[in-house]
């Protein structure tokens, strides 16, 4: 993602080298840019893990039901 950010890196390339969709790099990328601020907030790192945590399982909750 630094990559990306910093410009080293061409988006097509650095997706292709980590196998990864141009649309999931800039969802991520965007995610970052919008939720990035929280890890310094409200308990920082625990409090995006646990929001994290909680996401999963959501998404195998989701994918089981599929």
């Amino acid at each position: 993602m630094l990559e990306g950010l910093k410009g080293n890196c061409g988006v097509s390339e650095l997706c292709n080298t980590h196998g990864i969709t141009q649309g999931m790099y800039y969802k991520w990328r965007d995610r970052l840019l919008t939720d990035g601020a929280e890890l310094f907030e409200c308990g920082g790192v625990d409090h995006a893990r646990e929001r994290l945590k909680q996401e999963n399982r959501k998404l195998r909750k989701s994918s089981k039901n599929a």
